[in-house]
């Protein structure tokens, strides 16, 4: 009985070698999931097998096998974690499932993976995720409930965005405003310049004239001097002839905002470099 227990743990030292680091490298993704597939009794228990699992996950992410990565993190919140690594591999799944164009499954994920008592950054991460997964399942509404509360900078933008979907233009450039800060601060960067003049489609969208004359006194002396005069001049300018504009382009335009995917992007791209693991 001692021989085949140390048998065992051999066999299992080497089969974790080949996901912890040491192995990776020489054992392709697709070769490494048939070998887990076959031989997954040999997963320890514990932190050691959750690394190899979540090793694992990621390298499936990274040649994007999302379905199969979703497999491997689904079985580990529902069998193998609990506490804040439950919460933690839960946003992961969640974040696999919204790059998989499947919101509705990352909702679940969120909502199987809840556990009480998280660290407050943990609780806002999952609640941003679930928020966009409602937005991209076309229920902007119940997005906008899960953060309510949330006035970070994140937070504000995701609300943007989500009043957008909702055709609350309205609403929408009214959280664009709080984040393009005061008039009176004079420092102009790419960033402020993009939320000014995106601010400046949500305002002419809105379909309030004297919003629209209003953001134009408080933000045309500044847009004066960048690259994006012109465009805050056509949507804000007092000769621009009624029905001007199209709203549908302006509409899509607004959606597609550098500023509002960032948050995926960053998320694709700590996938595409194997790094789904330390997303959170």
């Amino acid at each position: 009985m001692a021989d085949a227990d140390k048998l065992k743990d051999r066999m299992t030292d080497v089969f974790i070698s080949l996901y912890d680091g040491g192995g990776p490298g020489k054992v392709p993704p697709l070769a490494a999931l048939a070998l887990y597939d076959d031989y997954r009794d040999l997963t320890p228990p514990g932190p050691r097998g959750d690394a190899m699992i979540q090793s694992l996950a990621d390298r499936l992410v990274q040649i994007d096998l999302l379905d199969r990565a979703a497999d491997l993190l689904t079985y580990q919140i529902d069998q193998r974690l609990s506490g804040v690594e439950k919460a933690k591999v839960g946003a992961r799944l969640a974040v696999v499932q919204l790059l998989d164009r499947r919101p509705n499954d990352a909702v679940i994920a969120i909502d199987r993976s809840d556990v009480p008592n998280l660290p407050p950054e943990l609780q806002q991460e999952r609640r941003r995720l679930k928020a966009r997964a409602y937005m991209e399942a076309g229920q902007p509404d119940r997005g906008l409930s899960v953060i309510e509360g949330d006035i970070s900078r994140d937070g504000e933008l995701l609300r943007a965005q989500l009043f957008s979907r909702a055709q609350n233009w309205v609403e929408a450039a009214a959280a664009l405003t709080r984040l393009a800060g005061s008039p009176s601060d004079r420092t102009m960067t790419p960033e402020r310049e993009g939320l000014i003049i995106n601010l400046a489609i949500a305002t002419a969208l809105s379909g309030e004239p004297g919003m629209v004359s209003r953001l134009r006194a408080d933000f045309e002396p500044l847009m004066r001097t960048t690259g994006s005069a012109s465009a805050f001049e056509l949507l804000t300018g007092s000769t621009r002839p009624a029905g001007s504009i199209d709203q549908t382009a302006l509409a899509q335009r607004f959606t597609e905002l550098d500023i509002f995917q960032r948050a995926m992007a960053d998320y694709r791209q700590k996938v595409q470099q194997g790094q789904l693991s330390a997303i959170n």
